[in-house]
């Protein structure tokens, strides 16, 4: 990577398809972030090929930031997402990436956004409240729907999305 990179570019990683969607409406509906960003699926947190993707996507960005789930071990999983990035950082002089684990899944965003309690699987209790709520099953495939309905006034206090918003934000 060239020193003085004028690009202003975002790339944002999440772990799955639906992740990647959900980020990209969240990102411009509901928060309306007018910075160019971009939004890429990462191969994920045990495999090889996420080194490579972020020294990719290091050529045509100033920021990197990876989003992923801590599935309750977010300790374990940020160990090996550092790892990657380490190893990406030896390749590429001057990457400026940000690491968000979210402690369990990314549907404690969607939980909290709607005021929804939530336990060590949030996509369960999402399920367990779409059920007795409305009569039909959450299905990660819906995941990118649930952007326009998150109130981001109320994950104020997630840690995760406090990270998320202040890693677009920063310069």
């Amino acid at each position: 990577m060239a020193m003085g990179k004028t690009s202003s570019k975002i790339v944002i990683f999440t772990e799955d398809s639906y992740g990647k969607f959900f980020i990209k409406r969240l990102v411009y509906g509901k928060l309306n972030l007018k910075k160019e960003i971009r939004v890429q699926r990462l191969a994920g947190v045990c495999y090889t090929k996420s080194t490579r993707q972020i020294i990719a996507a290091s050529s045509d960005c100033n920021k990197i930031v990876i989003l992923v789930d801590g599935d309750d071990e977010p300790e374990k999983v940020r160990s090996s997402m550092e790892g990657h990035i380490r190893k990406a950082q030896e390749k590429v002089y001057c990457l400026n990436i940000y690491l968000i684990v979210v402690d369990t899944e990314i549907e404690e965003w969607v939980c909290e956004g709607l005021g929804i309690c939530y336990g060590r699987k949030p996509s369960e209790d999402l399920n367990r409240y779409l059920q007795q709520n409305f009569g039909y099953m959450y299905r990660k495939s819906m995941l990118p729907d649930f952007a326009s309905k998150v109130d981001p006034t109320k994950l104020s206090e997630n840690k995760s999305f406090v990270r998320f918003m202040k890693a677009l934000e920063d310069p």
